[in-house]
Order: C-alpha cells, then structure tokens, then sequence
C-alpha cells in the first residue's frame, strides 16, 4: 500500500486542484442559491456594489439619497449573510 507522500507530485498536485474545484463550485453554489433567495432589486442592488459601484452612484441611478441606499445594503447583506448560515449549517 502507498502512503499519500509517496505519490509522485503530479498526482497530489492534481488530486489538491480537484479538492479546491469541487469546493469552489460548493461555496459559489450556495452563495448563489443565497442570492437568489432576496428580492430582485435587492440583488441588483449587491451585485452592483460587489462589483465596485460605490454608494453615491448606487443613490444616482436608483434616484435615492445615500442613507437610504446604505440602509438597504446593510438589510440585504443581513439577509444574505443569514441565508448563508442556514445553508451552511453554521452555529451562532
């Protein structure tokens, strides 16, 4: 029987690469079925925010003042991030 560390490097290389895929697709899955859980507008909302639109131009194109659209950012991560945790199973 060959011990883990006896196995040449291609092979625990390929063998780290297949873990780390099938992890990735598991959490970019469950963040997406999170996601997919808030209200439209409330995913536009992050998805613009998490790809870089600061909230000044968030308030801009949606015709709000900024605390408005802070405040609906701060409920939709709540909502998201408790999403996550039942997905996930996590304990508080």
């Amino acid at each position: 029987m060959r011990r883990e560390d006896s196995f040449p490097a291609e092979v625990s290389e390929l063998a780290q690469q297949a873990v780390l895929e099938e992890a990735t697709a598991k959490v970019c899955s469950t963040f997406d079925k999170a996601l997919n859980s808030l209200d439209f507008e409330s995913q536009m909302l992050l998805s613009d925010y998490f790809n870089g639109t600061s909230v000044v131009e968030l308030s801009r194109t949606r015709g709000m003042n900024t605390r408005d659209v802070e405040e609906w950012l701060s409920r939709s991560k709540r909502l998201l991030f408790q999403e996550l945790r039942q997905e996930c199973n996590v304990r508080q």
